[in-house]
């Protein structure tokens, strides 16, 4: 396994993180703003930064995964691909 593939898995342990946060800080307050603050809170990093980082990770193990010939890297880039675009619809 080389630094490539590390780095894509990495991103889909990230993105998975954020989305099950963002899931169930959701489902825990009845309104976004809570829910927006709690998870400020969690992880400190600035959002435009946040998300901007998230991006480019899944833009790249994207690629990485679609180069592979195995089949769980087949199905986490089809995972990667929808998060990726649910990632960038956010900023519509």
């Amino acid at each position: 396994m080389n630094y490539k593939s590390v780095i894509s898995y990495i991103s889909v342990i990230f993105n998975i993180f954020y989305l099950g946060l963002w899931i169930y800080l959701t489902s825990i307050y009845q309104s976004h703003t809570p829910s927006k603050e709690q998870f400020d809170k969690i992880i400190i990093i600035p959002e435009y930064y946040r998300e901007f980082i998230l991006i480019i990770l899944t833009i790249y193990s994207v690629i990485i995964f679609g180069r592979s010939h195995k089949v769980i890297n087949k199905i986490l880039l089809v995972i990667q691909s929808l998060i990726g675009f649910l990632l960038i619809w956010q900023f519509l």
